[in-house]
């Protein structure tokens, strides 16, 4: 059991370790995205619809991320 445990404890410091992360705030993510949709977009509509969808995407993807790092423990 000690055995798992510890092997538990490498396989997840591993993927912490290859997890790329940025320090930001959120409303400083929404801007940058908003800057990169509005230059690519026909109309600020489309573009904070897009920004809203990119934005889901990339915090639907971080909580993914930290509930599977979460459950190797189980």
């Amino acid at each position: 059991m000690k055995k798992n445990i510890n092997k538990n404890a490498k396989n997840k410091e591993f993927i912490n370790s290859q997890i790329e992360s940025v320090q930001t705030t959120i409303g400083d993510l929404i801007e940058a995205i908003s800057k990169i949709s509005l230059g690519i977009c026909n109309d600020k509509e489309e573009a904070y619809k897009l920004t809203s969808k990119r934005i889901s995407q990339i915090l639907a993807q971080n909580n993914k991320n930290f509930n599977d790092i979460n459950n190797m423990d189980a």
